[in-house]
C-alpha cells in the first residue's frame, strides 16, 4: 500500500475503522503495522538500508524496563489517540502489549494469565489516578470522607481515568468480575490446592489474576501449626462427641431390645391363655354357717350350683382352732362361662360380704384380688395383655425415632465456621478444608475483604469455580475486618467506626450512622438489648432513631471455630477493641484462635525499647487479656517469628491459641 494512503488510513479514524471492519483486521494491530512501515520507509530514503523495528518510535534510551511500564506505555498512546481507537476490548489491549514486550525482549515472568497481569495493572492505575489525585487537598478529603471497603470504579471513571474505552465484559473483567466460563476454563483444583490452567499448563500458587498469591515456604509453616492445632483440639473433640452418639445408639438399641422380648413374652402368654388356660379358679374360706349362706343365696342352693354350664363348685371343711371353717371352690372353663358372668359373679360375692355385720367381714378370705390384679377380668385376659403390648409398642416407636436422629447426627457432616483473611488464593482456607473434609467434617467460611477488585474475583471464584465443594456455604465479605469485627458483623455503607478525638484508644471510638453516633460500649449494650426489647424501646433508651435502631438489628448469627487474623500489619488500640469484641461475642465454645501481626520495631513502635522481645510479650498479653476477660482459657499456645530481616520491615509474629469456654 503507498505511503500516502498509509498516512491518510492512519489520519482518520473512520477510515482506518472501516478499513479494518472491511479486512476483519483489529485496528490496534493495523496502526502498530502502519507505524512501522511509515518508519521503515522513512530510514531506507535516508540510509538506503533496511532497519530493524523500533518500538513506538522512541529512543532505545526510553526503552520500557519491565512489563508494567509496557501497559502503562499502551495506555498513555492510548491517551495520545484521544479515543479515536474506539471501543477497544481487554484482548485488544493485552495483545498490543503482547507485541511490545517482544519488541523489546521482556517477559512478565508471573504465575497468572497475561490478561490477568494487564488486567491487574489497569485497575491499580485506574484506583490511583481516582482516589489518590495529585491535588494534595483533595487527596486528604477523599482519604477522609471515602472509606476503602466502600471505594469503587464505575464504568464511565475508565475512560476519565485510563483513557480508554472498554467494551462492558472488559471494564468488568479489569474489576475483578469474572465469568462463570472464564473461571472454570481458567481455574482448577489439583490435589487440594487451587491451580491456574494455562496453555495446557497447571499452574500451582498462581497470581489470581495478577494479584499476589501470598505463598511462602515461612508462611506455609504458619499454615501447617493452623491445621495441626485445628486437627489436635477440634478434630479430635469432633471425634469424642461422635463417640458419645455411637454410644448413645448402643443404648437405645438395648432399651429397644428389651422392649420386644416383652412383647414376645407377652404373645406367649396370649396364646396360653387362649389355647391353654381357659379355667379360672376362685376360692373362698370362712365360717361354716356363712358359707352355707353364701351357696344358698348366691349359687341357688348345692342341688342347683352343680348344674350350671361351665361352672363347678366344690367345698371342704376344716377345723380353725374351735370353729369349723369351710373352703369353696368354684372353677370357671372361660369357654363357656364368659367373663362377664364371671364379673356379675364377683360383684354377688362383694355384694355378700357387704351385707355381713363388720365383725364378721374379716373372717373371709378369697383370691379375688389376686385374680384382679393378674388382669384376669376386666374386658378379657386377651384384650388386657393387647394392651400392653401397644404400650411397649408406642415406646418402641420413640426409640426408633431417636435411632434416627442420632444415625442422622452422625452421618450429616459436622460443619466448622471460619473466618479468614484470605484473598483470592484462599490458601490457608484451603489447607484446613483438606484435612477436615477427609474425616467428613465440612468448613464454611466467611472471607472480609477491603479491596473492590480483591473482592470481585474471590466472589466470581466462590460462586462459579469447581473446587471440591469447598466453597458450598462460604461467603467473601466488602468490609474492613477491624471495623466488622467491632460492629459485630454489621455490614451497612452507612454505618462507621469513626475516631471520636485525634488520640487513638478504644474508647473513643463511636458508631456513626448519618448524624447519630452511639459510643462503642453504648452501641455494644443496645444490640444486645434488641435481642430481647422493640426497636422502639432501645431506640428510646438511647435516643437514637428508629431506622438507626433496625439496621443495627439485623446482623448475620454465626460464630467461629476457627479464625486466623493475618494482618501481617501492626496493632492498634483500634484493632485491639476489634479482638476483644471477636472474642466475646462471635467465639464458639471451643475455638482455635490465631494472627499474625508486624513486630519491627520501626513498624510497631510500641512502649519502652520497642526491640523485638518486648513487642512479642505486648502482643501476647494483649491476645491473653482478650481471652480471659472474656470466659476463655487458652489450653495451649504456640507461636513463630518469619520474614526475620528487619531491614525489609516485615518481622513477622504468628500466634496460635487453642480457647475453651470457663
Amino acid at each position: 500500500m503507498p505511503s500516502d494512503r498509509l498516512r491518510d488510513l492512519k489520519k482518520s479514524p473512520r477510515e482506518l475503522r472501516a478499513y479494518c471492519v472491511e479486512n476483519k483486521l483489529d485496528i490496534v494491530d493495523v496502526l502498530d503495522e502502519i507505524e512501522d512501515l511509515l518508519a521503515n520507509r522513512t530510514e531506507r530514503r535516508r540510509t538506503g538500508r533496511r532497519v530493524k523495528k523500533k518500538t513506538k518510535g522512541k529512543s532505545d534510551s526510553h526503552a520500557p524496563k519491565s512489563a508494567r511500564e509496557v501497559i502503562d506505555d499502551v495506555q498513555s498512546e492510548y491517551r495520545k489517540q484521544r479515543f479515536s481507537y474506539g471501543t477497544s476490548t481487554l484482548e485488544e489491549f493485552s495483545s498490543r502489549v503482547e507485541f511490545d514486550l517482544e519488541q523489546n525482549d521482556l517477559e512478565t515472568n508471573t504465575s497468572t494469565s497475561f490478561q490477568g497481569f494487564v488486567a491487574n495493572r489497569l485497575y491499580e492505575s485506574l484506583f490511583v489516578n481516582k482516589y489518590t489525585p495529585g491535588d494534595g487537598k483533595r487527596r486528604r478529603r477523599i482519604r477522609k470522607k471515602v472509606k476503602e471497603c466502600l471505594k469503587i470504579t464505575k464504568d464511565e471513571d475508565f475512560s476519565k481515568f485510563l483513557w480508554v474505552t472498554f467494551d462492558p465484559e472488559s471494564m468488568d473483567k479489569i474489576r475483578g468480575v469474572l465469568s462463570r466460563d472464564y473461571v472454570r476454563e481458567n481455574y482448577g483444583f489439583v490435589d487440594g490446592d487451587l491451580v491456574l490452567l494455562r496453555d495446557g499448563e497447571v499452574v500451582k500458587e498462581p497470581s489470581i489474576e495478577g494479584t499476589r498469591s501470598w505463598y511462602d515456604p515461612e508462611k506455609e509453616e504458619t499454615r501447617k501449626m493452623l491445621v495441626d492445632h485445628v486437627e489436635k483440639f477440634l478434630l479430635s473433640e469432633i471425634k469424642g462427641r461422635t463417640g458419645v452418639v455411637d454410644g448413645t445408639i448402643r443404648t437405645v438399641r438395648d432399651e429397644r431390645k428389651i422392649l420386644e422380648d416383652r412383647i414376645g413374652e407377652i404373645r406367649e402368654q396370649i396364646v396360653e391363655i387362649g389355647e391353654g388356660r381357659r379355667k379360672l379358679q376362685f376360692f373362698m374360706k370362712g365360717p361354716n354357717y356363712r358359707i352355707d349362706q353364701f351357696v344358698k343365696d348366691v349359687l341357688g342352693g348345692r342341688s342347683r350350683s352343680s348344674k350350671v354350664e361351665g361352672r363347678e363348685v366344690s367345698e371342704r371343711g376344716t377345723l380353725v382352732g374351735e370353729k369349723n371353717a369351710q373352703h369353696l371352690t368354684i372353677t370357671f372353663d372361660l369357654r363357656t362361662y364368659t367373663p362377664s358372668l364371671v364379673g356379675e359373679f364377683f360383684e354377688q360375692y362383694k355384694k355378700f360380704i357387704r351385707s355381713l355385720p363388720k365383725s364378721e367381714r374379716g373372717e373371709f378370705e378369697s383370691n379375688l384380688n389376686q385374680i384382679l390384679k393378674d388382669g384376669i377380668l376386666g374386658e378379657h385376659a386377651i384384650q388386657i395383655k393387647n394392651r400392653e403390648i401397644g404400650r411397649c409398642d408406642f415406646e418402641i416407636r420413640k426409640i426408633d425415632t431417636r435411632e434416627r436422629e442420632l444415625v442422622e447426627r452422625k452421618k450429616a457432616p459436622v460443619e466448622l465456621n471460619y473466618l479468614g483473611l484470605e484473598g483470592p488464593n484462599f490458601t490457608s482456607f484451603f489447607k484446613l478444608h483438606n484435612a477436615l473434609s477427609s474425616e467428613g467434617v465440612s468448613l464454611r467460611g466467611v472471607f472480609p475483604e477491603n479491596g473492590e477488585r480483591a473482592y470481585n474475583l474471590m466472589t466470581s471464584l466462590i460462586e462459579h469455580g469447581e473446587f471440591d465443594g469447598a466453597f458450598d456455604s462460604s461467603e467473601a465479605v466488602r468490609a474492613d475486618l477491624d471495623e466488622l469485627l467491632l460492629l459485630d458483623f454489621l455490614n451497612h455503607p452507612d454505618v462507621g467506626v469513626v475516631q471520636d478525638t485525634d488520640e487513638e484508644s478504644d474508647t473513643s471510638l463511636r458508631v456513626k450512622y448519618k448524624r447519630e453516633s452511639l459510643s462503642i460500649d453504648d452501641y455494644h449494650s443496645a444490640i444486645d438489648r434488641l435481642e430481647k426489647e422493640s426497636v422502639k424501646k432501645v431506640a428510646g433508651h438511647y435516643d437514637i432513631s428508629e431506622e438507626f435502631a433496625t439496621i443495627i438489628s439485623n446482623r448475620p448469627d454465626y460464630k467461629f471455630d476457627i479464625v486466623f487474623l493475618d494482618y501481617v500489619g501492626r496493632m492498634t488500640p483500634r484493632r485491639e477493641k476489634a479482638l476483644e469484641t471477636l472474642v466475646k461475642r462471635r467465639l464458639k465454645d471451643s475455638a482455635v484462635v490465631a494472627t499474625t501481626v508486624n513486630i519491627n520495631p520501626w513498624v510497631n513502635p510500641k512502649r519502652e525499647s520497642g526491640d523485638a522481645a518486648e513487642l512479642n510479650n505486648n502482643f501476647l498479653e494483649i491476645a491473653w487479656d482478650a481471652f480471659t476477660k472474656n470466659g476463655y482459657t487458652p489450653v495451649d499456645m504456640a507461636g513463630r517469628e518469619y520474614n526475620t530481616d528487619l531491614a525489609n520491615k516485615s518481622n513477622i509474629l504468628f500466634q496460635i491459641y487453642p480457647l475453651k469456654k470457663d
